[in-house]
């Protein structure tokens, strides 16, 4: 049986909090390169806040659809998958970083392995929620 939306709790969900620890590591390193004027780490610092905000707002959404039907869960699948690839594009972007910002590499390790590990965590939801979308 379902949790009503308005008594789900999304403190006690490993790949929500995770994607805030990310959030908040990633606002941590835009203060840290904050000083910078070169034009592409102000870009940067303006894509890696939108796509950690993504990140947890796709998550959000997903979280608080309440399967009853096919289409729920088609869309609460939609938003897992955007939330897996948003994770994906922000792997890619600081790998991009890298190429052109060599030392960076110290601020991000972590962000890293959160990263992967978020991917792992959103992936085992979103297979855990098939069994809901196989009754269907």
């Amino acid at each position: 049986m379902s949790v009503p939306v308005f008594k789900r709790n999304n403190h006690n969900l490993k790949y929500y909090s995770l994607a805030r620890e990310i959030r908040i590591d990633i606002i941590k390193i835009i203060k840290k390169i904050d000083k910078s004027d070169d034009f592409i780490v102000m870009k940067y610092k303006e894509v890696f806040f939108e796509y950690s905000r993504r990140i947890i707002y796709n998550i959000r959404i997903a979280h608080n659809i309440y399967v009853k039907t096919k289409t729920d869960y088609e869309m609460r699948r939609g938003y897992q998958n955007k939330a897996i690839a948003i994770c994906h594009v922000v792997l890619e972007e600081i790998e991009f970083l890298f190429e052109i910002f060599p030392k960076a590499i110290k601020l991000f390790e972590q962000i890293i392995k959160k990263l992967n590990e978020e991917i792992i965590l959103l992936k085992a939801w979103r297979n855990a929620n098939d069994k809901i979308g196989n009754n269907f």
